[in-house]
């Protein structure tokens, strides 16, 4: 109902729309409906057409904007990636810790893959902060689970920070989907310079800017051999490591933090 509100007011009253997921069927008939009703208003004071669609668009998520502005006469569409508070989620003096990162809480993550993934991982430290599986993962020996979510304010993320400064690589394993995951997780473990191995879906949010063994890592499946691969390979190689990090926090630095946001916001609204 409040994604209908949103998409109808932005129909409305020409104000910004943010759209970080699918319009569905349902809202195209609620946009009809709203653009229909704008025909009935003074020629004198007719309403305004919805400017622009922020947010994270995947292929279909683009197609279902030009099929918006098909109804609704946008003017122009922008992609605009949100940001997250660099000064904030930045690298501490803490020495790393040999464990394994995983936050999150979504139904895409591949929580079953994480439990497979540590039980034939059994030398190696997992923490994982989630709500979900939790009777599954709390008697891994191998698993420190903190339930909780970055986004609910149940753990402080100043604790978050202190998990991310510690970890030796945040993992995103995921269900392949069109659904983008993982998006914020990966630009705060990036942000504090702990390198990310996330699973390359279909609905991964910028394949502009990320780039393998740049400044992130991709896995194609999530098996036992490519992953353990995939984590041998950043803690072997020294200089992967450090160049990755480097490049991801300059990444963050560059594009993906609230002033970058605040400021190519202001320059199209």
């Amino acid at each position: 109902v409040l994604r209908i509100f949103c998409i109808t007011s932005a129909v409305l009253t020409g104000n910004v729309l943010f759209s970080t997921t699918i319009v569905y069927p349902l809202e195209y008939f609620a946009t009809s409906l709203a653009l229909a009703s704008t025909h009935f208003k003074s020629l004198d004071f007719p309403a305004p057409r919805p400017l622009v669609f922020v947010g994270v668009f995947t292929d279909i998520k683009t197609i279902s904007a030009f099929l918006i502005e098909s109804l609704t006469e946008v003017e122009k569409i922008k992609f605009l990636p949100f940001g997250i508070d660099n000064q904030f989620w930045t690298k501490k003096d803490n020495e790393k810790e040999d464990y394994l990162l995983f936050i999150g809480n979504d139904s895409n993550r591949d929580f079953k893959f994480l439990k497979h993934l540590a039980l034939n991982m059994p030398d190696r430290k997992f923490v994982v902060v989630t709500e979900q599986k939790e009777e599954e993962l709390e008697n891994i020996e191998n698993i420190t689970l903190y339930k909780g979510s970055w986004n609910k304010g149940i753990l402080e993320d100043s604790f978050l920070v202190n998990l991310y400064s510690k970890a030796r690589i945040t993992l995103i394993p995921l269900k392949n989907s069109l659904q983008p995951s993982g998006q914020s997780v990966a630009l705060q473990s990036m942000s504090m310079m702990t390198p990310v191995i996330i699973s390359k879906t279909d609905g991964f949010w910028d394949s502009e800017h990320f780039s393998h063994k740049k400044n992130i890592y991709f896995t194609q499946e999530n098996t036992l051999e490519e992953w353990s691969s995939a984590i041998n390979d950043l803690e072997e190689n020294d200089l992967l490591y450090k160049d990755l990090t480097e490049n991801a926090r300059s990444l963050i630095n560059m594009e993906f933090n609230c002033l970058a946001f605040g400021k190519k916001l202001l320059g199209i609204i």
